[in-house]
């Protein structure tokens, strides 16, 4: 069995979306859930920049989206700071 549910996406845009249904005491409620904005495209974030420049990376495409830079540019700033300080 599959982990996805429904229409939610992490790369676009969300909102929420009620439901109505009957519990198990037969009492009718309301459910909310997360789902796919109508008419939203692909978040600019979740986008490769590669992808916009024309570079074609095939599978290793999420090296170059904003969340893995953002994540791991201060621990390549830092490697190359402690790294010049051996070299030198």
């Amino acid at each position: 069995m599959c982990c996805t549910q429904g229409e939610q996406s992490t790369r676009r845009q969300n909102e929420w979306k009620y439901v109505k249904g009957i519990n198990d005491y037969g009492k009718e409620q309301t459910y909310m859930y997360l789902a796919e904005r109508k008419g939203s495209e692909d978040d600019l974030m979740g986008t490769p920049l590669s992808e916009m420049v024309g570079l074609d990376l095939g599978r290793w495409s999420f090296v170059a989206t904003p969340y893995f830079i953002a994540l791991f540019a201060p621990l390549a700033l830092c490697t190359l700071s402690i790294g010049s300080k051996y070299i030198a």
